[in-house]
């Protein structure tokens, strides 16, 4: 193609939503601009991926903390890794946290294994808002640790 001879309002015209019309002469200046061009008109930011640590743009959200490469050997996407890593990381971190997921399980696989027992599955639902109240409370610091796990295990 002869570049020397390009007619500007031919480029123009075939653009849809730029008025900027570039003459790049290296391809890094055309990544540049298609970049630029892809994160403005999407409105999209650039963020760091808090999986592995490498710069993404979000796709779907402008919120988005995981990017959609795949893990190392895993097989699987940070997206999909991240987010159960940072779960786990945190019942770690607050054993108030697991005590309370364990023994919402251990009470919810009592009421699957004995569907005949209607006053288990009552309780459990009873139980289940008392904690879930009490879990708000946890989390919004209107309750300490301690308290909320002899709540727990008071309430087992």
């Amino acid at each position: 193609m002869d570049y020397d001879n390009v007619n500007i309002k031919d480029i123009n015209n075939t653009l849809e939503y730029a008025n900027t019309v570039y003459f790049l002469k290296t391809i890094p200046a055309l990544y540049y601009v298609v970049l630029k061009d892809y994160v403005l008109y999407r409105s999209m930011p650039i963020r760091k991926c808090k999986n592995c640590g490498l710069y993404f743009i979000a796709e779907n959200r402008k919120d988005e903390l995981y990017c959609n490469r795949i893990y190392k050997d895993t097989g699987k996407t940070c997206k999909q890794i991240g987010s159960v890593a940072t779960y786990m990381q945190r019942m770690e971190d607050e054993p108030a946290l697991l005590l309370y997921r364990n023994m919402t399980k251990r009470k919810h696989m009592r009421v699957v294994r004995n569907p005949e027992d209607m006053d288990l599955s009552s309780d459990f639902e009873v139980w289940k808002e008392k904690a879930k109240s009490k879990y708000e409370d946890y989390k919004n610091n209107k309750l300490s640790s301690e308290k909320f796990i002899k709540w727990l295990n008071d309430n087992e």
